[in-house]
């Protein structure tokens, strides 16, 4: 009788070990927009397991990104990235949804290096590590809205500031952008003014120093620069003069914040 119930022991403890879950990679939306929020859970770990979760990609240009983040699975043996906290070393720290994305960098290119998105989405691979070992993978895809848009290239001698226009295709009376960088000056064409225009949003992306017919240094920008960029905004038939927003970038929200105060019509 003791021997059987060994027996019986043993093949309950043999079908518990065989009963718990794989681990699991799991992002939702497995296919998503740029700027787009995904949710990132791993599943089947042991309580308060240490996991590595490593996300890579290569941009339209072939330049490898990568970003890594550790965390400890919850007493159900889940890991929420919406929730659960990056542990030290992680290449952001605290609770940040769309961490691994945003903190993304290309170790074999210059720093501030940007991920270059093509016609097409991109692929993104996610591993999560045990103790140094792959446990589980998973890829999604992402990339930029399919909103069609044409760009516009504004001059100084031309239109009286240097920038792009993006015009959402049969867009009429719109709410509008008008935006500008900080202190690294230049005008170029921006992967935020496209999105708004893919989005259906009408943008100008102007350059106000650092830019042929602009002042070399950001020192002594006359306001009413942006103010004539404004009123040409104003006067395209895709956009609604009365719901217009200013965005500036870094050193940009200066002149924002003053653009505010002196033209608040």
């Amino acid at each position: 009788m003791a021997r059987v119930a060994a027996v019986l022991v043993l093949v309950l403890l043999v079908a518990g070990c065989g009963s718990r879950r794989a681990v699991a990679v799991h992002v939702t939306p497995g296919n998503s927009v740029e700027d787009q929020p995904i949710q990132i859970v791993v599943d089947g770990l042991r309580p308060h397991q240490i996991v590595a979760l490593r996300l890579r990609s290569t941009d339209t240009k072939g330049v490898a990104f990568g970003a890594k983040a550790t965390f400890a699975a919850d007493a159900h043996g889940i890991v929420d990235v919406d929730h659960a906290s990056a542990r030290t070393g992680s290449a952001y720290s605290g609770v940040w949804p769309m961490g691994l994305l945003t903190s993304m960098s290309a170790p074999s290119a210059p720093p501030f290096t940007p991920y270059f998105w093509g016609k097409t989405p991109q692929r993104f691979t996610l591993t999560a590590s045990v103790a140094g070992r792959a446990v589980a993978s998973t890829t999604f895809r992402r990339g930029l809205p399919d909103g069609r848009f044409t760009v516009e290239d504004e001059t100084v001698p031309k239109d009286g500031f240097d920038g792009f226009y993006y015009a959402p295709a049969g867009a009429s009376r719109r709410p509008a952008v008008l935006m500008f960088g900080g202190s690294e000056g230049g005008v170029g064409r921006s992967l935020l003014g496209a999105l708004l225009a893919a989005h259906g949003v009408p943008t100008l992306d102007i350059g106000y120093f650092h830019a042929p017919g602009l002042p070399s240094a950001l020192k002594n920008i006359p306001l009413e620069y942006f103010r004539g960029a404004l009123e040409w905004l104003d006067r395209r038939p895709q956009v609604d003069p009365s719901r217009v927003s200013v965005l500036g970038v870094s050193r940009g929200s200066e002149a924002a914040l003053l653009l505010g105060v002196h033209y608040p019509q």
